[in-house]
């Protein structure tokens, strides 16, 4: 048996509302011989790390696992974390004076963040960066780690956990002193936050990006706390040698935990969802000759909603299918959300709602409507097992 799982995020309204007759026949062939629903994915764990939901599509449930998106980031990055080790996203972003301008001595209410394109840096360029911050500030007990672009990853060893932290899209423009983190040790990640500051104001890729009129990579902030979390692995459970295909770091990350071996396809961050889908579709193809399981994350930015559903449809689902139909057995779960980081994030934590639209096909099954699950991570057993759906 082959299994491939499918999550689209980023269209609104759902596939399955679309006109799949005319836009995308292969979608409309799968539903038509298969179960489809809605699933409630959001999770009452007070939290502002959407990725929480990610979790139970997966089969795992949060309310076991679930200890925080530094905690994925560090598993992207190939970081072991020891029971009492805290794991910060620590990004670098842009600071400046609204009188000095880029360069200033301490942080202060003038001092505000502009944002940053991920892009707007390059990978080499952010690794060396945090590379020196770490040779010239790391310690034991505080350790940067380069993962990729503007996002990165430090780890306090035995450090504390409980913060209120701001994310740094949530800061855009206002008074960094009305935002810094609060909470027991939060002097130290304030004052690691100004030193690292003052070292990248001077720093000659930042002089040099000033220089030609671009924004500078002049401070760092921590955000996303997480500890140690382990998952069952996926082998163990399923009895079935998994992969996954994924840009983002997080869903990465999620991967590394799970024990799923990770696929390289050449992503380069500026292709277009048509190239996407056709990498995609070429390394899962590759990827089943060797695999039982193949869990695929295709994400749709906001300016390529247009013609979306045709090249999901044409580009990676068309050439897939044809491969999966060589073999007697096999089953599809495909799933669409909106975007897992373009939902709202409050200040404070909260419930996070997620909704996603499913539907699982394989040869010779039954339509059937209407399906949904108060547990969400009941699915993924549920579709690897083939049942049951009442």
């Amino acid at each position: 048996m082959k299994y491939l799982a499918v999550l689209v995020s980023g269209l609104d309204p759902c596939l399955l509302n679309q006109n799949l007759e005319k836009d995308a026949p292969q979608l409309k062939q799968l539903l038509d011989q298969g179960f489809s629903g809605k699933l409630q994915a959001g999770t009452d764990i007070s939290t502002r790390d959407e990725y929480i939901s990610f979790l139970p599509v997966l089969g795992y449930d949060p309310g076991l696992y679930y200890k925080g998106e530094g905690s994925l980031l560090a598993a992207r990055a190939g970081v072991h974390l020891e029971k009492d080790d805290v794991a910060f996203c620590c990004d670098l972003v842009t600071l400046k004076h609204q009188k000095e301008g880029y360069t200033f001595q301490k942080f202060g209410p003038k001092i505000v963040m502009e944002n940053l394109p991920e892009d707007a840096l390059s990978d080499e360029e952010g690794k060396e960066l945090i590379r020196e911050i770490n040779e010239q500030f790391g310690t034991e007990s505080i350790v940067f780690y380069p993962v990729k672009n503007t996002s990165h990853l430090m780890v306090w060893v035995a450090g504390k956990s409980k913060f209120q932290m701001a994310l740094p899209n949530e800061m855009i423009g206002k008074p960094l002193s009305s935002c810094l983190p609060r909470g027991d040790g939060a002097n130290t990640l304030i004052r690691c936050m100004e030193v690292a500051s003052q070292f990248l104001q001077q720093h000659p890729i930042n002089e040099e990006r000033v220089s030609q009129g671009k924004q500078p990579a002049n401070g760092i902030w921590f955000s996303r706390p997480g500890k140690a979390m382990e998952l069952p692995a996926w082998e163990d459970l399923y009895e079935l040698r998994g992969t996954m295909i994924a840009d983002d770091d997080l869903i990465q990350g999620i991967g590394q935990l799970t024990g799923f071996s990770r696929v390289e396809y050449a992503e380069t961050g500026t292709q277009t969802l048509k190239d996407r889908c056709s990498l995609k579709a070429k390394a899962v193809i590759k990827t089943l000759t060797g695999h039982d399981f193949v869990f695929v994350h295709l994400r749709i930015d906001k300016n390529e909603k247009e013609g979306a559903v045709q090249a999901i449809d044409q580009l990676f689902l068309a050439p897939v299918l044809e491969q999966l139909r060589q073999n007697s057995d096999w089953r599809v779960l495909f799933m669409e959300t909106a975007p897992f980081s373009d939902f709202p994030r409050p200040m404070t934590p909260g419930p996070i709602e997620k909704e996603i639209s499913f539907l699982i096909s394989s040869p010779g099954q039954q339509k059937k409507t209407g399906l949904a699950f108060q547990k969400v991570f009941q699915l993924m057993p549920r579709f690897i097992n083939g049942g049951p759906w009442d």
